[in-house]
């Protein structure tokens, strides 16, 4: 299960729900391709003392432990967007997959949730025939070291949090 966030990434092919309405034009959003991983990101992690793994599409993939017996995956893109001069990055925590859609009753649970979360929401990924349901901040590409450890835990945390909350298990 956890190696499936090299793909989510990679296909970026995410139904976004939305708390809050933009009056951004999505034409000015520009996305930065990045062939090799972010040295920002690897220089920001170092400085944390937090191990890694750089994926095959040049992410940054950190493991948790959010408790005695529960550990949490989570993604921070090397690939960012420029909006308007505001470059952003994705962080990204998984925390459900389902055979076809998910369902109504899950999609509005994630809804709901986003809603009272300070940072970050709910995403929905389809990849053929799985859905995913991943917790995303979009953060500053240039944060601080502690701004970004803020940015992670409050991702891992939210997102081991719906897991539990939705199968008892720990397959993220």
């Amino acid at each position: 299960m956890r190696q499936f966030i090299g793909l989510a990434m990679a296909m970026m092919t995410v139904t976004i729900a939305l708390p809050m309405m933009t009056t951004i034009n999505p034409s000015t959003a520009v996305a930065q391709t990045a062939p090799t991983p972010d040295s920002r990101v690897k220089d920001a992690l170092d400085k944390l003392g937090l191990k890694y793994e750089v994926t095959k599409s040049g992410n940054y993939k950190v493991i948790f432990k959010v408790s005695d017996n529960r550990t949490q995956v989570v993604t921070i893109a090397s690939r960012t967007e420029k909006v308007e001069g505001l470059e952003i990055r994705e962080i990204i925590s998984p925390a459900y997959m389902t055979k076809g859609e998910i369902n109504a009753t899950i999609a509005n649970q994630l809804l709901k949730d986003s809603y009272r979360r300070k940072l970050g929401s709910w995403t929905l990924l389809q990849a053929d025939s799985d859905s995913f349901a991943l917790f995303t901040s979009k953060v500053d590409a240039n944060q601080s070291p502690a701004d970004l450890k803020t940015a992670l835990l409050l991702t891992v945390y939210a997102a081991d949090e719906m897991e539990k909350s939705l199968s008892q298990e720990d397959k993220f």
